[in-house]
């Protein structure tokens, strides 16, 4: 009974641990230095199919914004030159990182949140996927 009880004491931590480490790396640690290191742009947008993926076009108000994550789990969202709307400004929020860096959360002031799926989040790389009917990789370059 209580060898039982040591192999599910011992499970329960191995699965409740907060961050992954791969040969002693904290890949949690590395992937924030990553995404608050650079502003990014977005380079690329892809819908995933079953015959593969396919590129869609990107507005040209959407190709010159930049979005900035933070150390301290704040974001901004730039608007370029070129404008989506009339009198667009600048959003802020808050960003976190869930699941061991799986899956990035943002939540814009007065717009609400959403979650996607982390993909890459490397130096110079960041590349997120979302679902809106449709699933869409979204790939962004450092600027």
């Amino acid at each position: 009974m209580l060898t039982r009880f040591y192999y599910v004491f011992i499970s329960l931590i191995f699965l409740f641990s907060c961050t992954k480490k791969e040969d002693g790396v904290d890949t949690l640690s590395i992937s924030k230095q990553h995404l608050t290191a650079n502003r990014w742009k977005i380079s690329t947008t892809e819908m995933v199919t079953a015959t593969g993926n396919q590129p869609q076009t990107i507005t040209n108000c959407r190709k010159d914004n930049l979005w900035e994550y933070k150390s301290d789990g704040t974001f901004a969202i730039y608007p370029g030159s070129v404008l989506c709307t009339t009198g667009e400004t600048t959003k802020f929020g808050t960003w976190e990182l869930l699941e061991g860096g799986k899956l990035l959360k943002v939540t814009i002031t007065g717009s609400g949140s959403y979650t996607d799926e982390v993909k890459a989040i490397e130096a110079g790389k960041l590349q997120l996927t979302f679902t809106t009917g449709n699933v869409y990789i979204d790939t962004y370059i450092s600027n």
